[in-house]
């Protein structure tokens, strides 16, 4: 992970797609041959928290399989800020992703929470 740049790099090892795959993405299920292309697959970067990747062997000896998808791993961190009449609480999620939550304890998940990033 690249914290400073806030991105995660992958290592994509393609199998049963010859000696020059290559490797599309897209950030929906329905990834095909006209989305973008990774074009390091050694160090893929990416700030996203779920992609799918489809691999296409380019000799054509191996038949295309279906897309993979990758959930990132997402990092939480948080700092209080004390000031002289309140308290802050700053959260941060990388990859960036929309954090839920609540001040009373309740689900955030079934309505009546705030929205933070």
């Amino acid at each position: 992970m690249d914290e400073k740049a806030e991105e995660i790099i992958l290592s994509l090892n393609p199998k049963n797609a010859g000696p020059a795959p290559k490797v599309h993405y897209s950030t929906t299920p329905d990834v095909s041959e006209s989305d973008a292309v990774a074009d390091d697959l050694e160090a893929f970067r990416t700030n996203l928290p779920t992609l799918y990747f489809l691999t296409i062997d380019t000799t054509g000896e191996h038949e295309t399989g279906d897309p993979t998808r990758w959930v990132a791993r997402i990092k939480l961190r948080h700092q209080v800020h004390d000031y002289a009449d309140h308290r802050e609480l700053e959260l941060q999620a990388t990859p960036s992703a929309e954090i839920r939550y609540t001040t009373d304890g309740t689900n955030p998940g079934k309505g009546g929470y705030m929205k933070g990033r």
